[in-house]
């Protein structure tokens, strides 16, 4: 399960990913083509056979091979998030290491006792920001009348569930071509900015 970030947790994420796409020239949008961004980078994406339960994706990037592979098991939305999600260790990196010439995350290796590890959760935070930009979200939150204040009052999955119509979510879903539960969560992080 993804963490639910506040504004005060999301800040560092969403200023990074800013500097990211002003250094690269480039912006996501609910029409946002991941492979293609990937591309733009020289990162190969492709869909494989992986441990089904311990391996959703991971990226490699290694001198000049740059690689995010799927499991071929995932459906097209999934397999999308953890392209995003890879893609986001990728912009972590190369803000803050930016001639390292070695990146290999894999699920094996983040987690500890059990647990995602923490920069798992940000890479989470960072996948849903890259599909669903927050300040176009917000906007079309707002356009279609959802209470963002009565959501930012509690941040949490069951009160999205509790003030904004299914049909709504399911509308979001579609639009930004993700699950669900990534827009009920998506509401209430992007609420926490209103």
């Amino acid at each position: 399960m993804c963490k639910i970030y506040t504004k005060d947790k999301s800040l560092p994420l969403e200023e990074m990913l800013s500097k990211f796409c002003k250094e690269n020239e480039i912006s996501f949008s609910n029409n946002t083509d991941i492979t293609k961004i990937c591309n733009k980078f020289n990162i190969h994406t492709i869909a494989m056979p992986l441990d089904d339960e311990k391996l959703d994706g991971l990226i490699l990037i290694e001198k000049k091979l740059k690689v995010i592979a799927t499991n071929k098991s995932l459906d097209s939305k999934d397999a999308r998030f953890v392209i995003a999600h890879e893609f986001a260790h990728f912009i972590k990196e190369s803000i803050s290491s930016p001639n390292k010439e070695l990146l290999f995350a894999e699920k094996d290796r983040v987690f500890h006792g059990g647990e995602k590890k923490q920069e798992e959760h940000d890479m989470d935070y960072l996948a849903a920001a890259i599909l669903i930009p927050r300040e176009q979200f917000l906007d079309e939150m707002i356009a279609v009348k959802i209470n963002v204040e009565q959501i930012k009052e509690e941040l949490t999955e069951q009160n999205v569930r509790r003030t904004v119509h299914p049909n709504i979510v399911y509308f979001f879903a579609r639009r930004y071509n993700v699950k669900e539960d990534v827009i009920i969560r998506r509401m209430a992080e992007v609420s926490s900015y209103a």
